[in-house]
C-alpha cells in the first residue's frame, strides 16, 4: 500500500514539470492522432507508470458508472486495458453499454460492453496524462478538410517513436507545438515539402491564438441536462433566486472524495506569473481561510496580477493575487465535469417560492429543467420543489 501511494506522488511530482509553457520543449510519445490539428502526446518520463495506471480489482459495479468516472476499461482502438473518462452511458433494453475516451491516450471507444470495463486498483486521481495538440505552421491544402492520405503521411512520419515538442503557443485546450523526430525535417516540414500540406501561421488556426479567449466553457466541462429532467441537488452559493449554483447531491459526494487529489496536484504546481493568466484558464486556488485547493477559472484579468476566479465546483466569484493560485493543466477540468450548475427559477414560481427557504449552502431539494442554459454564462431554467422523503 504504502509503496502504491509513493508511486502515486511520484507521478504528481512528474506532472509537476509538464507545465506545458510555451517556448519549452519535451520528450514525448504521440500516442493518438486524428488529423494535423487534432493529435494527443504524452511524455515519455510517463512510460513507466502505464502499468501502476491501468492494474485492475476483480469486481465491477455497474451502478457506479456516471458521466466523467475513470474506470480500467479494454480498449478495442488500442486493444490494451487502459484508463478512461466515461463519455456517455448508454442504456438499451436493459444493457448498458459506454462511450470511453482513453485520457492517457487520447482515443476514444463507442459503445463499450459491461464485460470490457474495470475498476481501477488504485483510486487515486491522477490527470489524464494525454495532452491535445495541433501541428504549428501546418495548414490543409483543401480549408476545413483533411484528406485521408495527409493524416496517413502524418502517421507516418511521426512513426512509434519519441518526438521532440516545442510548444510555441495555445490555442483553446489545445496546445500549438512542432514535432522534431528523426525525420530530415520537423513534421510539419515534411508534410508540406511532400506535399501533403501547405506552411501556415497559428493565426491561420481554427480559433487563432488569442491573448484572451472568451469565457465559453472549453476549458472545463459542464454537467449535461436536458429539459424535463428531476435532480436532487443541494444549494452551493446565491443570494437570490434570478441566480444560484447547486450541484447533484452524488456528483457533490463524488467532489468530496476527489478534493485531496487535488489539492495534492496543486502543492506541486507553479505560482503563474504575472501575464500568464488569461480569461478561461484553469487554476487551483486556495485563500488563507480555506484548507482544500478548488478548482477554479478565470474569469476577468484585472492587473497582471490580479484576477477574477470562480469555482467551478461551488460557483462562488472571487478577486484574487496571483501567488494565491497554482497553475492547473487543461486536461485537468476534462477528468470530471464541473460540479455547479448555474440555475434561476421559472418565472411561474417567482411569487410561490420563498428564497430563504432553499438559498443556504447544503440545503437539499429538487429542481426540474424547465429550460437549458449555457455552461456558467445563462442560466438553466428550473422549478424548485422540496423533498418528499429526507
Amino acid at each position: 500500500m504504502a509503496e502504491a501511494l509513493d508511486q502515486g506522488a511520484s507521478i504528481f511530482q512528474k506532472l509537476a514539470m509538464y507545465d506545458y509553457r510555451i517556448g519549452e520543449r519535451y520528450w514525448v510519445d504521440v500516442t493518438h492522432i486524428v488529423n494535423p490539428y487534432s493529435f494527443y502526446v504524452r511524455p515519455v518520463v510517463f512510460r513507466e507508470d502505464l502499468e501502476y495506471l491501468q492494474e485492475t480489482c476483480d469486481h465491477f459495479d455497474p451502478g457506479m458508472l456516471q458521466e466523467g468516472k475513470i474506470i480500467i476499461y479494454k480498449s478495442e482502438f488500442l486493444d490494451l486495458y487502459v484508463r478512461g473518462s466515461i463519455l456517455k452511458v448508454i442504456k438499451e433494453d436493459g444493457d448498458i453499454k459506454c462511450d470511453i475516451k482513453a485520457i492517457d491516450y487520447g482515443s476514444e471507444d463507442n459503445t463499450v460492453p459491461l464485460w470490457r470495463m474495470r475498476h481501477p486498483k488504485h483510486e487515486i486521481a491522477i490527470p489524464p496524462l494525454a495532452a491535445h495538440c495541433v501541428l504549428a505552421d501546418c495548414k490543409s491544402l483543401d480549408p476545413g478538410t483533411w484528406a485521408e492520405e495527409t493524416i496517413e503521411a502524418m502517421k507516418s512520419y511521426v512513426g512509434n517513436e519519441r518526438a521532440r515538442m516545442t510548444v510555441k503557443g495555445r490555442t483553446g485546450d489545445q496546445l500549438v507545438v512542432e514535432l522534431v523526430n528523426s525525420c530530415p525535417n520537423d513534421i510539419a516540414t515534411m508534410l508540406t515539402l511532400t506535399g501533403y500540406t501547405a506552411m501556415g501561421s497559428s493565426a491561420e488556426m481554427p480559433g487563432g491564438n488569442r491573448a484572451n479567449p472568451p469565457f465559453d466553457g472549453r476549458y472545463f466541462g459542464c454537467k449535461l441536462v436536458k429539459v424535463g429532467d428531476v435532480l436532487h441537488v443541494r444549494c452551493q452559493t446565491g443570494k437570490d433566486l434570478s441566480g444560484f449554483y447547486v450541484a447533484e447531491v452524488g456528483d457533490f459526494n463524488q467532489y468530496l472524495s476527489d478534493r485531496n487529489d487535488f489539492t495534492d496536484y496543486c502543492i506541486y504546481q507553479k505560482t503563474p506569473r504575472a501575464n500568464e493568466l488569461v480569461i478561461g484558464r484553469g487554476v487551483g486556488y486556495k485563500s488563507q481561510c480555506m484548507t482544500k485547493f478548488e478548482r477554479s477559472v478565470v474569469r476577468e484579468v484585472i492587473c497582471p496580477t490580479k484576477v477574477v476566479v470562480q469555482q467551478i465546483d461551488w460557483g462562488d466569484t472571487y478577486e484574487v493575487h496571483i501567488n494565491q493560485l497554482k497553475l492547473v493543466k487543461p486536461m485537468i477540468f476534462g477528468q470530471t465535469t464541473a460540479v455547479a450548475l448555474y440555475c434561476r427559477i421559472s418565472k411561474e414560481q417567482e411569487d410561490e417560492i420563498e428564497p430563504t427557504a432553499f438559498l443556504y449552502p447544503g440545503v437539499e431539494f429538487l429542481i426540474t429543467i424547465r429550460q437549458v442554459g449555457e455552461n456558467f454564462n445563462t442560466p438553466h431554467i428550473v422549478d424548485i420543489s422540496e423533498l418528499l422523503t429526507k
